[in-house]
């Protein structure tokens, strides 16, 4: 199923391109990459070589064309590397390193995460990605994204940059980060509702971090709870409850959980479900 819908936002992505639109190649390629699970490339074949290819192809010559986003090494370093580990995979008759390929991906996903928020601080300050007369250009890098503070006065807008450059800075090194300012990075977005962005952070960091598991999960599920997403989070505090966490820290979303599920449901079954689980976390 991601396989599928993978391939179909990269052929958008593709067409996005094709017809001129940057922007939506950008959203698009995030999009992919956000949903591509690293067990897909035990089916990597020719035809998801060749699509995967092709995005790295267009996001490299879109860099290479705008002016508003400065192309430097790093950004050349992430497509070159995908480029590279897919070409060895392919070749290689023992099948390639999926441990290499992995980490290129996953680097790469982060760099279109990371051009995406470039892209947001720009319509954020009324300037589109493809002007090439733009007084602003973005340099996206391993360590920092160059953000102007003071935007020109003609755009108009006083913006907050700090809130893009911390969330750029999260993408790039989420794992190089102790957990405790990791999550006070976390609590940070959250407090501004950048939910969307806190759960790819999350998922990212649970990727990575085999030693925080229990924390994480239960961050994940606070930030589901939040947007009352109420399945979702009870199924991440449980996933942290059963490595070990601690129960009193979440018995009260928990309960809240299980009440608006139990609510909101015509199943007996279902209901007595949430019922006995409510009723395991008094």
């Amino acid at each position: 199923m991601h396989f599928q819908i993978f391939i179909n936002y990269i052929k958008q992505a593709i067409d996005a391109f094709e017809e001129g639109d940057i922007s939506t190649m950008l959203y698009d390629q995030q999009r992919a990459f956000g949903i591509f699970h690293m067990y897909e490339l035990r089916k990597l074949n020719h035809r998801l070589y060749n699509v995967l290819y092709d995005a790295t192809e267009v996001l490299a010559f879109s860099l290479s064309i705008l002016t508003t986003i400065t192309h430097n090494d790093y950004t050349q370093q992430c497509i070159t590397l995908l480029q590279n580990e897919l070409r060895f995979f392919v070749e290689d008759s023992k099948g390639g390193n999926y441990l290499q390929l992995d980490e290129a991906i996953l680097r790469y996903a982060n760099l279109t995460k990371s051009l995406c928020i470039a892209n947001d601080f720009l319509k954020a300050v009324e300037i589109n990605i493809e002007d090439p007369l733009s007084p602003i250009s973005l340099s996206v890098g391993a360590e920092s994204i160059e953000l102007y503070k003071n935007i020109h006065p003609k755009l108009g807008k006083a913006i907050d940059c700090n809130q893009y450059l911390r969330q750029f800075q999260l993408f790039f090194h989420p794992k190089h980060q102790n957990l405790a300012d990791f999550l006070t990075e976390i609590d940070q977005l959250a407090a501004t509702k950048e939910y969307t962005n806190c759960i790819d952070l999350l998922q990212d960091r649970l990727k990575q971090d085999s030693k925080h598991q229990k924390a994480l999960f239960y961050k994940l599920g606070d930030i589901l709870f939040a947007q009352r997403e109420y399945a979702e989070a009870l199924e991440a505090y449980m996933k942290g409850y059963v490595l070990g966490g601690n129960k009193e820290q979440i018995k009260d979303n928990i309960q809240k959980a299980c009440s608006h599920l139990m609510l909101y449901t015509d199943d007996p079954k279902e209901r007595s479900h949430w019922q006995k689980l409510k009723q395991r976390f008094k």
